[in-house]
């Protein structure tokens, strides 16, 4: 495989991997919030009978982030691998994203800065959007 695919596949799989992280973590976070009484269990068999506290319900919001945008990205990156269109510079977009929606989170659930997560999430559909058309223009 050549190196620009295969960074591709390694943002692609980071991104997957730091997914299923904060999958995990949002797990165990309301795992022990059952555990201590502070959610009802209830509440997780159809997400009823009250309301998640606001750190638990950013874990909640984000992680569901994860699975709207960044399907575009994984779809991109496998359809620029298939095509065999991979360069240096999709490799550099594409971990430009993946560091993107990073930071993306860590101020989501971190201080929640609308502003700055306004601007995060903005550059990296900037970012989607350059990969899009680049790909678009190298079949043409």
């Amino acid at each position: 495989m050549p190196e620009a695919a295969n960074l591709m596949m390694l943002a692609l799989l980071t991104l997957v991997l730091w997914t299923l992280g904060l999958a995990f973590f949002m797990g165990y976070r309301r795992y022990t919030s059952v555990r201590s009484g502070t959610m009802p269990g209830a509440y997780y068999r159809l997400y009823q009978a009250g309301e998640e506290p606001a750190d638990l319900r950013k874990l909640t919001r984000h992680y569901i982030n994860l699975h709207e945008s960044p399907l575009l990205f994984y779809a991109l990156v496998l359809a620029i691998f298939v095509a065999g269109r991979a360069d240096a510079v999709f490799a550099a977009l594409a971990w430009t994203y993946v560091a993107i929606r990073i930071l993306h989170c860590l101020i989501h659930i971190g201080s929640n800065k609308l502003f700055h997560r306004f601007l995060i999430f903005g550059s990296g559909l900037l970012v989607l959007s350059a990969i899009a058309i680049r790909f678009a223009v190298t079949l043409l």
